[in-house]
């Protein structure tokens, strides 16, 4: 990170803390250039943040990750013929081997 000087403008950051302790550290950096920018001061969000970073100001609240979910395959509604009926005492042993077929298709789906 390079090393820069940056103008300490003492009473935007007041108005920085100011509007940070009024939302209980809830507000980050891109809400209080916001709540700024409503009040008619016109700031980057960057310099918010920088300003925020000297002055040691974090919000309490932490950031959810995304969780990418798999997308549902149409042809997984689609209804097979029930061919068996449960009468597993009609077959010998052996002579029927069942599975659950959704399951692979969706494992198919994924990584395909």
């Amino acid at each position: 990170m390079p090393e820069y000087q940056i103008k300490f403008d003492k009473t935007f950051a007041y108005e920085v803390e100011s509007i940070f302790k009024q939302n209980n550290a809830r507000y980050g950096y891109p809400r209080i250039q916001i709540v700024l920018e409503n009040k008619g001061i016109k700031v980057s969000c960057s310099k918010v943040y920088r300003y925020m970073k000297l002055l040691n100001l974090y919000s309490n609240l932490r950031i959810k990750k995304f969780i990418k979910k798999p997308k549902e395959n149409k042809n997984m509604n689609r209804k097979f013929k029930n061919i068996v009926n449960r009468k597993w005492n009609d077959y010998k042993q052996d002579e029927l081997w069942v599975t659950d077929v959704h399951t692979f298709l969706a494992i198919k789906v994924m990584f395909i």
